[in-house]
Formats: structure tokens, sequence, C-alpha cells
């Protein structure tokens, strides 16, 4: 926040102001019916008329205050006095003149100004009638217009107090002000001066006039005391020096200076800014403190976050093994209840992150085309087990009519949607959940949805509902000890809801039942796109990983252990090194299809990592990171670019399988393209128009019955047929000189050789996605 803004004229205008010698007026009724009269006419809380001093602000009247004053610096009008026109601020948060000003981030928290100039017929501005709100709001011209007439009335009122001072102009002026003013000669001595400076120096005036004012500068301040006596016909501001009180100690006085040709002296304004200096050394200090402390907390949570969730990826990771495994019904009863309670625990964890995410503003929406439909059944599905254990009856009511393809972010409605869903599946003894979601408009490209949960359970009191959405309430302790929880999870659903643009909608009878509702408007979306995510999906289910060759580089033994039995019961090649210098080396060594980095390891973490993949070792191999740190405290998107994937620990079997080999394939989809167009022209330089003329021909002819043949050969998993077609093109490939397709032939022969047929599967969609490019670019 600058300090404050001055015209050239300052010194004169505020001359002019103290000419009027109203400054230390006592209230008068004329002043405070014009004050009322505009707060009315503008409906705001606060109204003041205010005369702008050199580093003060002096209310002559008031409405909805008892302020006499403030510091220039930190007043919304001192903008104002540097203008002709109204000035009007709908918003201070959302101006950067204002935003960080301490009566907007402070009480009285202000909002909304607007301010007009009490100018005189010379066109000097000595101040303001203005008025304050504290919520945002716009004015209309009416208003303005009264706003302006009822200003120049109050003119005309100061105009008419006004004290002819002209005889002794300049000793009025300093004897009015509450600031320190005096004159100076060019030889250095003070001519006149006002009781302020005698006061603040405790020196008689005899003493002060007796003396080279220099003499009670000082030592290391007299360069900035000699620019008063530099370029005479410039108005000087800002000028800081200290002077020496009697007692030996200094005092800091801000300096504003002009020339004065008519009586050949300089006119001196000051104001005593020590306390300033010192709250504002002191407010630094906290501002340090504070910072610090917030750091402090921020990275307790990070290292909270990972110290919690590593532990807990051994966990869920071996117990998951356990329950794969040959157990008795007792045995598995237990490790289900380990699973039960890490899932818990996991849950915390993430509510608590969540918490914080929001109170940073970190959290938002990022919407991609789904199925609404496929979200709140995979929800009910999660929880179907649940609901069976306590033979509750869990349904999903949807309208059909709710267009297939939305954009929606995927990861967040499933969060609402499954914190409400166990939320009331907890607090129902008997009866039935239902997950419903109607469609209550479709306009253009927008469908506003209604999405409820309703269950029969027990309720919630009256007395009780606004406080279960705030952190760690539920409606009573009696509820909390029977049914546990952090009371955390409606607070973050509500928070959630509000990210969309709706609010929570929350009806409820004690012991029938509750109802939480929320509408959302979805943009739609593409269908075709929604059908080709969930083909992707549906080829990530494949099993096995076919000899997949992964870099693991994490410290810890237990997730080593863990990861590789992972990977080697779905038939993948793992290495395993203990850091990122381990993994570095490795890879100068050795090739391989996936690189599985630990975000914090020692010596060099999972970022340097990616890093030197990409910029020294020149590696485009799919690069995923694992860390049990969600707040990434210390990483920028910048950083981030260099990762394909991240994955947060606990990882299940799955995740881990199925995000290995999506990058895996789609790193090498995204690969194997040949630049057919300067292919073809390259040949038609060397070979001539006509041979690559019957060479397109063919090509064109015959690709799409072959393209027709490994489809059928796909969808019949005939993988000699694939074999014997992949080598069949191989000769059509070369000729063309197509070195992407080449490869990808003689690999998917190999594949099939090998007898890895998932991994062939995958590279005969490859193939069939290459033909089908190369057709439409030729």
């Amino acid at each position: 926040m600058e300090k404050f803004p001055v015209l050239q004229n300052e010194l004169m205008r505020l001359e002019k102001l103290y000419s009027y010698n109203i400054l230390n007026m006592e209230r008068e009724d004329g002043f405070d019916n014009l004050t009322k009269l505009a707060a009315s006419i503008l409906a705001v809380p606060v109204c003041q008329i205010t005369l702008m001093d050199a580093n003060w602000q002096t209310f002559i009247s008031n409405v909805g205050t008892d302020m006499k004053g403030n510091y220039r610096e930190i007043a919304f009008c001192k903008y104002c006095v540097v203008q002709e026109n109204i000035l009007e601020i709908e918003d201070a948060t959302k101006d950067e003149r204002f935003s960080q000003n301490p009566l907007v981030i402070n009480k009285p928290n202000l909002r909304y100004y607007i301010g007009a100039p009490l100018m005189d017929k010379e066109g000097y501005i000595i101040g303001t009638v203005c008025g304050y709100d504290i919520k945002p709001r716009q004015m209309s011209d009416s208003q303005k217009i009264a706003l302006k007439q009822i200003t120049s009335t109050v003119m005309r009122l100061i105009h008419l107090r006004k004290v002819d001072l002209n005889q002794n102009k300049y000793k009025g002026i300093v004897n009015l002000s509450q600031d320190l003013l005096c004159t100076l000669s060019k030889d250095g001595f003070l001519k006149e001066l006002n009781p302020a400076i005698c006061e603040i120096l405790d020196a008689t005036r005899e003493e002060l006039l007796s003396r080279e004012f220099s003499q009670w500068v000082h030592p290391e301040d007299i360069d900035s005391y000699i620019k008063l006596f530099h370029n005479f016909d410039q108005v000087h501001t800002g000028l800081i020096f200290r002077l020496k009180k009697s007692d030996g100690e200094f005092v800091t006085i801000e300096w504003s200076s002009y020339f004065s040709i008519e009586l050949n002296i300089i006119v001196l304004s000051g104001h005593d800014i020590s306390e300033a200096l010192s709250r504002q050394s002191e407010l630094q200090e906290s501002i340090i403190r504070a910072n610090e402390a917030v750091q402090m907390k921020d990275q307790f949570l990070s290292d909270m976050s990972h110290e919690i969730r590593t532990p807990l990826a051994s966990i869920v990771g071996f117990n998951e093994l356990l329950t794969t495994s040959n157990l008795s019904t007792e045995q598995k009863s237990y490790a289900d209840a380990v699973n039960i309670a890490a899932e818990s625990l996991i849950n915390i964890v993430n509510e608590v992150l969540d918490v914080y995410k929001f109170t940073n503003h970190e959290i938002t929406l990022d919407p991609s085309s789904e199925d609404l439909y496929s979200i709140l059944n995979k929800v009910k599905k999660l929880y179907a087990l649940k609901a069976a254990s306590k033979n509750i009856t869990l349904e999903l009511d949807f309208d059909e009519q709710i267009p297939n393809s939305l954009n929606i972010d995927r990861t967040r409605l499933i969060q609402i949607i499954s914190s409400l869903t166990s939320n009331a599946i907890k607090f129902t003894r008997k009866g039935s959940v239902t997950i419903s979601a109607k469609l209550v408009s479709k306009l253009n490209n927008l469908a506003i949805v209604e999405i409820s949960v309703n269950d029969t359970g027990i309720g919630i009191n009256q007395s009780h509902q606004d406080a279960i959405f705030e952190c760690s309430k539920q409606s009573n302790e009696a509820t909390w000890k029977q049914y546990g929880g952090t009371g955390l999870g409606l607070s973050i659903v509500k928070l959630l809801v509000e990210l969309h643009n709706s609010n929570l909608v929350l009806k409820s009878i004690p012991n029938k039942g509750t109802t939480f509702s929320f509408e959302v408007t979805f943009s739609l979306s593409d269908l075709k796109t929604v059908i080709k995510a969930s083909s992707k999906t549906a080829l990530l289910n494949i099993p096995s990983l076919n000899g997949i060759q992964v870099l693991l580089a994490e410290d810890n033994k237990h997730l080593q252990i863990l990861c590789k039995t992972f990977i080697e019961r779905n038939e993948g090649v793992i290495h395993i090194v203990s850091n990122g210098q381990e993994a570095i080396k490795y890879l100068t060594q050795h090739t391989v299809d996936v690189v599985l980095l630990d975000m914090q390891m020692p010596l060099i973490n999972g970022i340097q990592v990616a890093k030197h993949i990409r910029n020294e070792l020149n590696l485009n191999c799919p690069v995923i990171v694992c860390s049990a740190n969600l707040l990434d405290l210390n990483y920028t998107p910048e950083d981030l670019k260099y990762l394909d994937e991240f994955i947060p620990k606990p990882y299940t079997e799955f995740r881990l399988i199925t995000e290995i080999l999506q990058q895996f394939e789609s790193k090498a989809s995204n690969s194997i393209k040949d630049d057919f167009k300067t292919i073809m022209n390259e040949l038609r330089k060397k070979e001539g128009d006509e041979l690559v003329n019957e060479f397109e021909k063919i090509f064109k002819n015959r690709i799409p019955q072959d393209i027709d043949d490994l489809i059928r050969a796909r969808e019949n998993k005939n993988f000699d047929e694939i074999q014997n077609k992949a080598h069949y093109l191989l000769t059509t490939l070369l000729t063309l000189k197509f070195e992407q397709g080449f490869g990808l032939a003689g690999e998917l022969e190999k594949a099939v050789d090998n007898n890895k047929n998932a991994y062939a599967l995958m590279l005969t969609d490859r193939f069939i996605d290459y033909l089908n490019t190369a057709l439409k670019e030729i």
C-alpha cells in the first residue's frame, strides 16, 4: 500500500486549508445537518465531512462513527483529494489500492466508499464529503448528483466562516496546524514556527530562532536536510530527518516543503513519525512471526501427512495381499477389521487435509466429460456391502431424462455423494438409503440436476441442524459417542457443494429420516468422449503387465517388498533402488518401460529425479510419482510438469497396476506416429510422382481391408491372424519409409511370438490407430 499521492500544489493546498481556520472548530449544526442529509440520500451507515491536512484527516462532522480523525496514510479520501470528480470504490477487496488497507482487512472491514472533493473557487481541494459501507454496492447517477450538490453547499458554508488572515498569513497557518510548521530563510535560520515544534523538541521559541536549524538535525541526516535548499522551483515531499530534543533524544520527522517566491522563504510542514516507525517495525516483526507460525503449521501438516500415510501404505497393501490368501473365516474377519480401521484413518487424514486446502483456497474443480449415472452407481456399489451388513436397502433413483454426457469433476462429486451416503448408512438402523438424481431443467448447453441422499434414520433436531456443518461438530455429544467420526465430513461436503456454485439443503425429522440435496448446473459434453473414456477404462482392467519393465525408487523397505509383490504377481519385471541418485545411475545403464518414484527420498527427491530424466537423460518413458504428502508444499506446477502421473499413498494393487498400464500405453501410443506428408514429399523428390502416386493408390485401396481384418482378429483374439497381418504389412511400411509403423508392426509380431497376449492386444489397438491416421494424412 503506497503512502499517499500528492499534487504539485500540495503545500499551497495546505496553505489554503489553514486559511479557512476550520481544523479545530467545535461541532456545528449546519455541517451536521448536511452530513445527515448525505447519509440519508446515499443510504450508507457512515458519512463524514473531512478536511485533509498534511498527514492527518480531520472529521468535522460524522454520522455513524465517533472518530475525530485518521492518518492520511490509511484514509480512503487520500485519493479523492487529488482528483476533481467523485471517487467510487464498489468493492475495496478488488481494488489494489485498498485491498490491503487496515480498514479493509481489519475492523470495520470496509468494502464500499464514495467521496466527492471539497473544491474552492480557486481549484484547491481541502477535503471531502464521503460515505462508507461494509458491503459492496454501487450508487445511482441521481445519488451522485445529489452528493455533488451537498458538497457545493458544504464548501459555501466553509467560505462563510472564513477568517481573513492575509495580514498574518503564515503565522496563522502555523498556529492553527496540529503538524510541525515553520518557515526557514535561505541562510538556514527559522523565521517563524508554531508551538508544536517547541513542544516536541522541548525547547523555547527563542532557543529555536537563535540557532541555525541544522544544529538541531541528526548528523547522519544532514544530506536529507540540505535537499531543502535545492531546486526552489519544486515541491519537496517525503524528506525525512531527525531533530534533537533538549534531553538528547531524537524524533523522526517527515517533511514537505516549497519555496515562497513572494516572501523569499522556505515553508516547511512536518509530522512526527517516530511512533509510526516503531509500530511499523513491531508490525513487521509480528508479520514475520505470523508467517513463521503459518509455515510451521503447513510443514507440520505436510510432515504428519507423510509420516502417517507412509506406514498406512504398508498396512493397506499387505492387508490386501493377506485378504487374497487362504484365510479362515475368523482370520478374514480380522483382516477386514484391519482394512476398516485403515480406511477410517485414511479418511480422517484426508478430511483434515481438505479443510486445510479449503482454508488456503487450494481446491478447484477439474470437470471432464462423464456419465452421471455411472458415477452415482459406482457410489452405490462402493457402499452396497456396508448397507447390506446393517440390513439396509441401498437404492439409486435416476431420472432417465438426464443427458448421458455432462462435464463433471468426477473426483469431487464422488467425494460429496460418498460422504452423504456413508453418513446416511451410519445413522440409519433400519429401512433404506436412496441416492437420487432428477433433471430440474435443460436449456441449450446446460442441464440443472438435483442430487439428493435420503435416509430413514435417526434424523436431526432443528436446534442442531446449523451446528452439524461446522468443523468438528455433530448434532450432539451422545451422537458422537454412539456413532463416532471426526465431524469434518459435512463441513467439507458443504464447502465442495458451494464450490459447485450451489447450496446444500438439509431437511430432517427426528426419528423419521434426513434428506440432503443440492442443485448443480452442468454443461453438456460430447457423448463420444464418455464412450471413449469408458473404453479406455475397460482396457485398463487387463490383469497383467506382460513383462513391462518398472524401475522403483523407494527408500521404505516395506513398500519395496509390497510394490515388488504387486508387480511381479501381475507378470511385470521390477528393478529396485533406494534413492534418487541410484535411480539416475541405473537409468544411465539400463532401459525400462516405466519409472516409479517416491516423492520424498534421501539425497535427491522424486521431482529432481524426474527433471534429470527429462532434461539430462532425455528419456521419454512414463514417470509416476507416489507420495504420502498430499500438500506438496515445496513443489510448483512448473515442477510437476515433469511427471506423467501422481499416485497418493496408500494405494491399492489395482490402482498401481492400472496406472502403470495406462501410462505405458499412453506414452507408447503418443510416440508412435510418422510425419506422413513429409515422408511422401521426400519420396516424390527421390522416386518421382508417378511411382509414389502408384504407392499411394495401392496403400489407400488395401489398408482399409487390412484394418478390418485386424479389428476382427482383435475381437476374436485370433493371435495367429494378428501376427500374419503384422508380418504382411512390414514390407509395405518399409517401402514407404514409415519407420514408426514398421517398428510397431515388428513389436506386435514379437509380442505374439513370446505369448504376451495382453500386451499384443494393446499393440494391436495402437497399430489400428496408426493405420487409420496414415490413411487420413496421406
